[in-house]
């Protein structure tokens, strides 16, 4: 799809590349989302204590009112700051299983936010594409001057 709007609007790769990388992190952080918010409504049907009654005793509210947008949105504020590394602290697994997906949810958005921030920093640092042609060139060309062993005021006026 994204390869079509390319083609379509002669939009630049750099948006291309930030608009693939954000719309697979949206997708996946709503799927870990998803897993999160059937924990709490499953354990909350069945009466157990999960991530969700905890944090309704930790902050006294009554989250067996909560709707299943509620419980999303809390599930999609874990999930975000999970991914940028803040991790607040006040949402928490309670039960084992809880704490074996909160261990793939952390690495799962830890290897997901350096691809993020790979991605942006190549596409920043591929902006002025003369400028890096230019640096490259500089490069080769002192590579050389030094395989040749020139001599300084040679080397000065070369560059």
């Amino acid at each position: 799809i994204l390869g079509r709007w390319y083609t379509r609007l002669g939009t630049s790769y750099a948006f291309l590349s930030i608009m693939k990388c954000f719309v697979i992190t949206l997708a996946t952080v709503h799927w870990l989302t998803c897993l999160w918010a059937f924990l709490a409504v499953n354990g909350r049907t069945a009466g157990a204590s999960t991530w969700l009654s905890l944090y309704g005793q930790r902050t006294s509210e009554d989250v067996n009112e909560w709707t299943l947008f509620d419980i999303y949105n809390l599930s999609m504020y874990f999930c975000a700051a999970t991914l940028t590394g803040v991790g607040f602290g006040d949402v928490v697994p309670d039960s084992q299983l809880e704490i074996a997906l909160c261990t793939f949810t952390i690495f799962l958005t830890a290897f997901m936010w350096t691809g993020v921030l790979a991605n942006i920093v190549n596409v920043v640092s591929n902006l002025d594409s003369y400028s890096t042609l230019f640096q490259k060139l500089n490069d080769d060309l002192n590579l050389l001057m030094d395989s040749r062993n020139l001599s300084s005021p040679l080397r000065l006026r070369a560059r």
